[in-house]
């Protein structure tokens, strides 16, 4: 486990126990403030001694203080995943558990909240669903490829715009380290769209490799302002909104044959 777990099982044994950290370090005969700038990440190890001191204190094992078993979190991430999909913000810590046979506590030392299940499942799933529907760009054309490209991406969003709609109002208030995966997630995207779509193209004027990628970027923004204003809309009008603003960006950028 690295830093960053530990924190995440600690704090899910005090929340679920009810104990405070100054209590619990009084029992444990450790500083609290050593405890504290740990969880804080002013310190990057609470040492060993005092894991093992916090556990005999609440008369635990180790593992069980760090909620490590042998629970599987690799089905839980993919029960995860298919609830978040159909439930979006309506998943619960409890489905997951229930689905899964994970204690609560058990799943909250990988997943701190349910936002952070939701943050996690979005993105795990999101590359891969991006790169086969933007894999589907066909024709040697790029409002072609665009097009069928596009089209397979509403038709995956509308199938899931709570999943959607969650994601984005929990990115909102993600931690740092959090919106670095979405812009990292978001540069891939766009890296697809130059890939699959433009450089494939042979009718794009653009020859630069970073003003293509600056384009893919736009389109990618594009796609997520069609869905915030015409999301409930079908997938037919969210790609015919999308492709007619698509022609104007692209205008001078098309050879005419």
């Amino acid at each position: 486990m690295d830093s960053e777990d530990i924190r995440r099982a600690l704090r899910a044994f005090t929340s679920q126990r009810g104990v405070t950290i100054a209590d619990w370090a009084r029992r444990a005969r450790i500083s609290p403030s050593a405890v504290y700038a740990f969880l804080n990440g002013e310190t990057e190890d609470i040492g060993s001694r005092r894991l093992i001191a916090l556990a005999n204190a609440e008369d635990v094992s180790l593992d069980d203080l760090l909620g490590r078993s042998m629970f599987d979190f690799a089905l839980a991430k993919k029960a995860m995943i298919e609830l978040a999909e159909k439930h979006g913000g309506r998943l619960s810590m409890e489905d997951v558990a229930t689905a899964t046979n994970i204690p609560v506590r058990s799943l909250m030392t990988r997943w701190s909240s349910v936002n952070e299940m939701i943050i996690d499942a979005y993105i795990s799933v999101n590359l891969d669903r991006s790169a086969e529907n933007i894999g589907r760009a066909s024709g040697s054309k790029v409002l072609n490829r665009l097009e069928t490209s596009i089209h397979s991406s509403f038709d995956w969003y509308s199938k899931r715009r709570e999943f959607y709609t969650a994601y984005q109002a929990a990115i909102l208030t993600a931690s740092d380290a959090r919106k670095r995966d979405d812009a990292m997630m978001e540069a891939e995207i766009a890296s697809q769209v130059k890939r699959e779509v433009l450089d494939a193209a042979d009718d794009l004027l653009i020859l630069d490799d970073g003003e293509k990628y600056r384009l893919a970027v736009v389109l990618v923004s594009l796609f997520h302002n069609v869905v915030k204003l015409h999301g409930q809309g079908s997938v037919r009008g969210m790609t015919r909104v999308f492709m007619a603003l698509a022609r104007t960006m692209l205008s001078g950028r098309i050879s005419i044959t």
